[in-house]
């Protein structure tokens, strides 16, 4: 046996013996702990009691559902129970309002033909009175009493978050809301009544999980930031675009002048493909959380094909 393969013989041994050692230790530490958990109830993780196994196996999510009899509408439980309301007020109901005990469901009166919300005990929270009316989500709903006269939001105890009535209101986003104004306008509000955005020709619909948003304002593409806390500011206004998609991951969005379209980095404000194509389609190609890869396809004035790449 050579120098080398003695050496290498010893290694492996070395590595054998390791392992073993390793195995038993730990068999024993374990057998260890097993018998303090015996002796000691009290030091039992958390995970093994019988408590935490009941939470975990409850349904995290209601499923309501609604049954009729004569005419009327009847809220199900999970369990098949029907939860009726004594003055059989209801028509119909959007039981899929329901996710959480806590939640508000619409529900069409059966005399006046409006809408209105209960809880999930069949419960009148706020009487029928909306010709139309969106789901409750956080708190709050979107609501209109005459559509010519236009849209307001209340609050679970049906009270209006301010006396302004809007042609257009989106659902609150967390703790903001985009709204057209009557006048045309757009703005962004908040929960507790502020103005954080204001006089725009529009503003593009507000990401769920991402900071930047986009709209137009003085016929000017616009990029803006939300910070963390929930204040919006501009960080970009492209003299040269007319038009801009909502962000895509908070990376690009799709621009447009005269000339055609064009692509526009968000973070940087750059365009970094000019707007002079007929049309664009993007595809992302890599995303490994940090850096994105994307082919845009753009179709020139001469009615051929560009594949361009960037990375965002």
């Amino acid at each position: 046996m050579s120098k080398r393969e003695f050496t290498l013989f010893l290694a492996i041994i070395s590595i054998i013996c390791l392992i073993v050692i390793s195995f038993v230790v730990f068999k024993r530490l374990n057998t260890n702990n097993k018998e303090s958990n015996e002796n000691n109830p009290e030091e039992f993780s958390i995970y093994e009691s019988s408590e935490y196994q009941r939470i975990i196996s409850e349904p995290h999510e209601l499923n309501f559902d609604q049954e009729y009899d004569k005419g009327y509408a009847y809220l199900v439980n999970d369990s098949g129970e029907i939860i009726s309301n004594q003055d059989k007020i209801a028509s119909y109901i959007f039981s899929d309002d329901i996710s959480t005990e806590s939640d508000y469901c619409r529900y069409i009166d059966t005399s006046s033909k409006k809408i209105g919300y209960m809880n999930t005990h069949a419960e009148i929270k706020i009487p029928a009175q909306y010709e139309e009316a969106e789901e409750m989500k956080g708190g709050f709903a979107v609501v209109s009493e005459d559509l010519d006269k236009g849209y307001f939001y209340i609050d679970q105890n049906g009270n209006r978050l301010n006396s302004e009535n809007y042609k257009f209101c989106d659902s609150f986003n967390d703790f903001l809301a985009r709204v057209e104004k009557m006048d045309g306008s757009w703005s962004i509000i908040t929960r507790d009544n502020r103005t954080v955005v204001e006089n725009y020709d529009s503003i593009n619909e507000l990401p769920s999980c991402h900071s930047t948003l986009t709209g137009i304002k003085d016929q000017k593409a616009v990029i803006l930031k939300l910070d963390m806390y929930d204040e919006i500011y501009e960080t970009k206004i492209l003299e040269d675009s007319d038009s801009i998609s909502a962000p895509v991951f908070d990376c690009f969005a799709i621009t447009r002048n005269n000339n055609g379209y064009g692509v526009v980095d968000i973070i940087s404000g750059e365009q970094v493909i000019p707007n002079s194509y007929e049309k664009i389609e993007d595809r992302i190609i890599e995303d490994d959380g940090n850096l994105i890869r994307v082919k845009f396809i753009c179709k020139n004035s001469k009615g051929e094909y560009e594949i361009i790449e960037k990375q965002f």
